[in-house]
């Protein structure tokens, strides 16, 4: 008779178990991965001065610099990741290289955060490079640069050898206009997909524990008295379905004999209703993995809404 309480209680084990794996390792995964990420955002580019290919007397300078096109570009070097990265981890860059031709006049930095970052910005004026240098940056910390440029700046490299960065994130905020919603990676999905899962195994354990807790209240706090029947079958109709939220009803009449539905003794009957109270009277049926179930659905809501609202 034990057998089947003892398989039913590894089944939910090893369900609870994949349910833990499908929420935890991606989301492990996640954090793995991004705990370090330096960003370099492209925000803006504007003319300020067009080619002057048709006026070929007329000359333009910036501080005695003749120029043909001056641009004005507005990026941002961010550590957009989960751990701080340290000044001896800038090993080389990060640098912005322009196409040749195009030459930085001026560099300048319009904010930073936190306002004590340091930051010195390093470049040969009419060359095409420019590479900031960075103090420590904490998660989040940034810093916004603004340069002028000669030239048609329509893009830039970015070059970077940074501990524990395999490549600096580039991003176009001048394409992602408005900073539309990223693609969600494959642990999102996967987190959504088990959390799905382990939210409607919780909605099944509250509607249960509700049933449970309106028999006990009737029963034991009320102290109705139990309804007696004459036969296994009616009994047996009468548990499953007023209580169908302990799978250890199916053993209340294992003490009867299987077989031939004849009348119960008095005896009989007042050990079923025994059964039933002792039932009752117990503790709520693993509680401990429900509770475990609902700390893993919070988790993959949690995860699941930051990606939401941040990527």
């Amino acid at each position: 008779m034990k057998r089947p309480k003892q398989l039913s209680t590894l089944v939910g084990l090893v369900g609870l178990v994949l349910a833990a794996l499908g929420i935890g390792t991606p989301i492990a995964w996640d954090w793995y991965k991004n705990r370090r990420v330096f960003e370099v955002q492209y925000i803006s580019r504007s003319s300020i001065i067009e080619d002057q290919y048709s006026l070929d007397k007329l000359t333009i300078e910036y501080d005695g610099i003749p120029i043909r096109v001056l641009s004005r570009l507005t990026c941002v070097f961010v550590n957009s990741g989960k751990t701080p990265i340290l000044p001896d981890e800038f090993i080389a860059g990060p640098s912005l290289v322009f196409k040749p031709g195009v030459r930085i006049l001026d560099a300048a930095i319009e904010s930073k955060q936190p306002n004590d970052l340091e930051i010195d910005l390093k470049f040969i004026k009419l060359s095409n490079v420019i590479e900031p240098n960075f103090s420590l940056m904490n998660p989040g910390d940034f810093v916004r640069v603004s340069l002028l440029v000669d030239g048609d700046p329509e893009n830039f490299d970015i070059s970077a050898r940074i501990v524990g960065v395999s490549k600096v994130r580039y991003v176009d905020k001048r394409i992602f206009d408005n900073n539309p919603k990223e693609a969600f990676g494959w642990t999102f999905y996967v987190v959504a997909v088990f959390t799905g899962i382990c939210a409607l195994l919780v909605f099944g354990g509250v509607m249960s524990y509700l049933d449970e807790l309106a028999a006990k209240r009737k029963y034991l706090a009320e102290g109705q008295k139990l309804p007696r029947y004459e036969k296994r079958s009616e009994y047996q109709k009468y548990i499953d379905k007023q209580f169908s939220f302990d799978t250890r009803r199916k053993h209340i009449l294992d003490f009867l004999p299987v077989g031939e539905d004849v009348i119960l003794s008095e005896n009989q009957i007042e050990r079923v209703e025994e059964n039933i109270l002792k039932l009752l009277r117990s503790n709520s049926e693993n509680l401990g993995m429900f509770i475990v179930v609902i700390v893993l659905t919070a988790i993959g809501v949690v995860y699941i809404l930051a990606n939401i609202f941040t990527t």
